[in-house]
């Protein structure tokens, strides 16, 4: 081979196959790129609204307390359990509830909404400026709820209307004050389904 031939061949760009990687790190890559993309999307549906398994059944009992829509245990139960945790996550068909043997429900207290994730804030920020001009858990109440359910089943399964109107009543007769309602996202109809009757002063 001469020199000048030499000088071509090292000068040719480098095929798919010769740039660095195989075609499974290619693929590693689309994986990771997809992953990416799939907790950002997971993280703008949730807005916080955490989903904890409270199943006792031995096939999920690993599940219990945890949250399995929201945080790292979903992204790993996701990555390296997905039929289970999609099994777990579903609603029966018919009633719209939770299937036999199966109990998810949202995750209660400001912790609930504070992050999706860790570096990735849902509400905290807005909890810290808040407790800024003397909020605290004597005065601000999150009102976290199953996203998968109708309003109807909401308030046939966990009462979930009625506890609120009480938690409003309560703060407004204990405080002497108006109540402000603050929601997010699909919070902000869950919040519409409450009569006006029931908002005003």
């Amino acid at each position: 081979m001469s020199l000048t031939q030499r000088k071509k061949t090292r000068q040719t760009p480098p095929s798919d196959n010769d740039s660095g990687g195989t075609e499974s790190d290619v693929i590693k890559e689309k994986e990771k790129e997809v992953l990416k993309e799939e907790v950002q999307r997971l993280k703008r549906k949730t807005e916080g609204r955490g989903l904890e398994s409270w199943t006792t059944t031995p096939e999920y009992r690993a599940f219990f307390r945890e949250k399995l829509w929201g945080g790292f245990n979903m992204l790993s139960q996701v990555t390296f359990n997905k039929e289970k945790w999609i099994s777990a996550m579903m609603l029966d068909p018919v009633t719209g509830l939770d299937p036999p043997g199966i109990k998810i429900r949202a995750a209660e207290g400001i912790d609930a909404a504070s992050s999706f994730i860790q570096g990735y804030w849902i509400w905290s920020k807005i909890v810290e400026n808040l407790a800024a001009v003397n909020y605290d858990t004597n005065n601000l109440y999150l009102a976290p709820y199953d996203w998968r359910l109708s309003y109807y089943n909401l308030e046939e399964r966990d009462g979930y209307f009625s506890r609120l109107k009480r938690t409003i009543e309560s703060f407004r007769e204990r405080h002497n004050s108006k109540v402000v309602l603050a929601a997010h996202s699909m919070g902000s109809s869950v919040r519409s389904h409450l009569s006006p009757d029931e908002l005003i002063d």
